[in-house]
Order: structure tokens, then sequence, then C-alpha cells
């Protein structure tokens, strides 16, 4: 039934490792991907294809999308209001300012290789969202389809939710910064110039750290002190 379906099994690789394995066996005009246990509509691709089609001078297009908290039942939509249009969000993608839902995405796969012309993106501990969406998004405006056409669930094992201690937190940190530095060289942008950016913002999310773990500490000492009298 599904005779051009190709599947490859490798154990223990990253997400970003996973897609290298995939990348150079594509050969379709455009593409897409998800997380497993995610879900898609039915017409997801079908409408993704045929807004490209479209418009033909966009490199990507995105949908709106619903995440389901599997622990408590709530639903919310992804995008907020000022997603809801074509704009660049190649900013916005880089500084969590906008959703990167990888199955509310689609890209046109001729773009997306010229930025990746080895078919390898960078491997991060931090997933792959970002290596396969921050490129394209720097070469095209991203349209959008005002349609919930992705399902995400959120659950105790999402990697993104799995960072709780300090350490962890600052950790994540210091990876999405690597990540970024070495995926930038991959987009159409003044690498000196997004690079110092790049550092700044990160700097910022290390020293909000530093202040919210300082508060947490000194509240425990706080209330240590208070039970003993």
């Amino acid at each position: 039934r599904f005779s051009t379906v190709v599947c490859f099994h490798n154990e223990n690789m990253s997400a970003s490792q996973a897609m290298n394995t995939a990348l150079p066996h594509v050969n379709g005009e455009y593409l897409m991907w998800a997380d497993a246990d995610d879900l898609l509509s039915a017409d997801n691709v079908a409408k993704k294809v045929q807004y490209l089609e479209q418009h033909p001078e966009l490199v990507m297009v995105r949908s709106n999308g619903i995440q389901i908290d599997l622990n408590t039942g709530a639903q919310t939509e992804l995008a907020k209001e000022d997603d809801k249009r074509t704009q660049w969000i190649f900013d916005k993608l880089m500084f969590s300012q906008t959703y990167c839902h990888c199955g509310c995405y689609m890209v046109r796969s001729e773009s997306f290789f010229s930025c990746y012309p080895e078919k390898r993106i960078t491997v991060s501990r931090q997933g792959q969202n970002m290596q396969m969406q921050l490129p394209p998004a720097s070469l095209s405006e991203c349209g959008y389809i005002d349609e919930f056409l992705y399902t995400y669930k959120i659950h105790s094992t999402n990697h993104s939710r799995s960072f709780v201690t300090y350490p962890q937190q600052v950790a994540r940190a210091n990876g999405f910064e690597e990540m970024q530095l070495k995926v930038i060289a991959n987009c159409r942008c003044d690498i000196e110039e997004w690079a110092q950016k790049i550092k700044n913002y990160w700097s910022g999310v290390r020293d909000n750290l530093r202040r919210e773990y300082a508060i947490i500490v000194r509240n425990k000492m706080l209330s240590e002190k208070k039970a003993k009298g």
C-alpha cells in the first residue's frame, strides 16, 4: 500500500542524528518532519503543498495546531494572534518568540538543501527543529494556514520538559547557544551580527536563571530557619 515509504531502524540516536540518517534519501519537492507520537490531520500535507504551489515566492509554510496536556487534558492553540499571517519569522524562531512545533511546518526541499548541500544538519542534544527551520526561514517569509492541522502531546517524557534543575537548565541554554552559533553558518544572514545577538540573548537567559535560583535558595534557607524557630 505504501510502496514509496522507506523506513530506517537505528537505536539510541538523538533526533538530529536520526534526521541525518533520513535527509540523504529525500527526493521529493517538499519536506516535512514530525515527532513520533504527535498527530497530523489527514489533509495536513495536501493543504501545505497546495499553499506552496499557490505561493511560489515562499520557501516555507506553517499551520496552526493544538497542544494537549495528557496529564490535565487542557488544550491550547499553538498560534498567537500575531503568528496568524505571512511574515518573516527567522528572528522569532531564533529567540523563542513563536511556535516551532515541527508538524506545523513544510519547506521546499530545493531551498532547504541549498542551505544544507551536504544533506546534514548540526547534531545537538537540543533536538532538530531549529536546525531544520532557521535556514529556510532566513530565505523568505513564512506562509500561514489558519487551520488546526497538527496535534502536539505534552507528557512527562517530553525532551524539552526534562530540564528541571538549575544545572540542567544552564546546560540546556549553553547547548542551544552552541547549536545556534553553528546553524547560522547555513543561514542567509550576517553571521558576525547574529553571533553577537545569540550570545547576548543566551547571556540574558543565564542571568535570569541565576536570579531565579538565588531566590529559590534564599526562600529555602528562610523557610528552614523559620522551621527551626
